[in-house]
């Protein structure tokens, strides 16, 4: 039975009391700004309170409280990450969502923590990863609810809202910035919208890609068409990432590389197969790709922003995942105007 420990794959990184903690992609759903809570009867201490997220009642847990640390007020820089794992969803409140990026995880061993976790964090805790010199605690989503049940507190569906029982120990109670209030209790209402208006929310279409084992979405509005690579004519004094020039269908289009533009090893050119024919204002070419895996539709509030992490020179935009993939999102007409992709034929 393969380890999979062994293998690199996406964990979305966060911050919480100074630790950095992961969790893998394909349990993450949502991310967004903590709203405004209201206190759930007879909930679990960790749970902070339940909202309506766009008709369905959500259970949000404290993730401080669940590692034993003390309740603190909260604030408006903390980010809710929505978790589906069998069937069931909820949020966990943390203090910064930090990137997404591939791990390669070693199991949790007594000898690299000692005694410094608490009983509730190593029950939630499987393994450990190195990014640099930092340590990635990584999260057990199933251990994250034991011996926990949350469950009562997801049964909800088509509620619109709960009834409140505020009480003087939750931290929405406390004393609160009036413009910090407003902030959480604007989140709050925008959450609750209908999934009707949701569904009339601009989203991203995006051709995915293959380019050296890494995934990346290009936005389709700036897509041609998709096509094998026929034969290809070097043109004579231009850089090597400008590959040469292919007849589609008695059209020229110079096919380029932007590997190199990436940070991603290079290969010889004939070793691609396929290429994505885009068009960006007056900029037309051939990226030659690996493999054009799909198409798909995200929303922008999806996209996780790069950080200074993120090597790619800064001809990403951002990264989202989908099913267990990290699709970083190549910000193309950057590419053009800085990625010395046009051809002067004056020159040649």
């Amino acid at each position: 039975m393969e380890n999979r420990f062994e293998l690199e794959q996406p964990y979305l990184v966060f911050s919480l009391h100074d630790t950095l903690y992961g969790i893998e992609a394909k349990w993450v759903e949502e991310i967004f700004g903590l709203p405004e809570l209201t206190p759930a009867i007879e909930a679990p201490p960790e749970i902070a309170g339940v909202f309506n997220l766009r008709g369905k009642i959500l259970p949000v847990m404290d993730l401080a409280i669940r590692f034993g640390y003390r309740r603190h007020a909260y604030r408006t820089s903390d980010s809710v990450i929505v978790l589906t794992y069998e069937a069931m969803s909820w949020g966990i409140i943390v203090d910064r969502v930090c990137d997404l990026l591939a791990l390669c995880a070693t199991p949790i061993a007594p000898e690299i923590v000692g005694g410094r976790l608490e009983n509730d964090r190593k029950r939630a805790i499987s393994g450990v990863a190195h990014l640099g010199a930092d340590l990635v605690m990584i999260l057990d989503i199933a251990g994250l609810l034991e011996p926990r049940d949350i469950t009562k507190l997801d049964s909800n569906e088509g509620q619109t809202d709960v009834e409140l029982t505020h009480g003087e120990s939750h931290p929405f109670d406390r004393q609160i910035d009036p413009q910090d209030r407003e902030i959480f209790q604007r989140r709050r209402q925008q959450l609750r919208q209908t999934i009707a208006r949701v569904e009339e929310e601009e989203c991203l279409s995006l051709a995915a890609i293959e380019l050296s084992g890494e995934y990346f979405g290009i936005d389709l509005r700036w897509v041609r068409e998709f096509a094998k690579i026929g034969r290809v004519t070097p043109i004579p004094c231009c850089p090597e990432h400008i590959i040469g020039n292919t007849n589609l269908r008695g059209e020229i289009v110079t096919l380029v590389a932007i590997r190199g533009l990436l940070n991603l090893p290079l290969i010889e050119s004939a070793a691609a197969s396929h290429m994505v024919v885009v068009q960006v204002e007056n900029w037309s070419a051939g990226i030659a790709v690996d493999a054009v895996l799909d198409t798909l539709e995200v929303s922008p509030k999806a996209i996780i922003p790069k950080t200074e992490r993120t090597d790619d020179r800064g001809y990403t935009i951002g990264t989202v995942p989908d099913r267990g993939k990290l699709i970083s999102l190549l910000d193309l007409p950057k590419i053009f105007q800085r990625g010395e992709l046009i051809v002067d034929e004056e020159i040649c």
